[in-house]
């Protein structure tokens, strides 16, 4: 299905099509609320916020902008394809109830920009997530859980980073990194 500009709506419904490949824009929230799984390949620009139901995997392939500018929350999946995020957005996760999966066999670069954030989401890591603060200062923190059996390697480029998991890693079981 192709996204589009909804006018003065206020929710966006994504339920019955497998894959949204138009830009989705507008201040808008988008709701994701049937159990099929959806795919995200376009840079989306909806302001509102996205929220996934339980039950609900949604599959992001692009390397910007795929949730627009608002929060993620629910308690559904977010599955992140490999790939080099200029601007992975994990800040938008401020739901302590939806999770993050990176898949074996997926390398994730990500890249943050200069800013201070806070992301909150379960993470099960089976592949491989390389984050790099690589445009400036910046505190990043990661409050939820992380479990999986991956490689999670942190860098930063400036003194005054802090790339903090302060959540519980009992439950991984694999390689962390850290540089800088």
């Amino acid at each position: 299905a192709d996204g589009g500009s909804f006018g003065d709506a206020t929710k966006y419904p994504c339920d019955g099509a497998t894959t949204y490949s138009g830009v989705i824009s507008g201040d808008l929230q988008v709701i994701i609320s049937d159990t099929s799984a959806v795919t995200f390949t376009a840079n989306n620009t909806y302001t509102g916020g996205t929220v996934i139901a339980e039950g609900v995997t949604v599959s992001v392939s692009n390397t910007n902008t795929i949730f627009g500018t608002g929060n993620v929350t629910g308690a559904g999946t977010v599955k992140i394809a490999g790939g080099t995020y200029n601007n992975l957005s994990l800040a938008q996760y401020t739901d302590a109830n939806t999770t993050i999966v990176i898949p074996a066999d997926n390398t994730v670069t990500g890249y943050f920009n200069n800013a201070t954030w806070t992301c909150a989401a379960k993470i099960q890591l089976d592949g491989t997530l390389s984050l790099t603060n690589g445009f400036g200062a910046g505190r990043y923190t990661f409050t939820g859980p992380w479990t999986g059996a991956g490689a999670i390697s942190l860098s930063h480029t400036s003194p005054a980073d802090a790339i903090r998991i302060t959540g519980d890693i009992s439950g991984f079981t694999g390689n962390i990194s850290i540089a800088g």
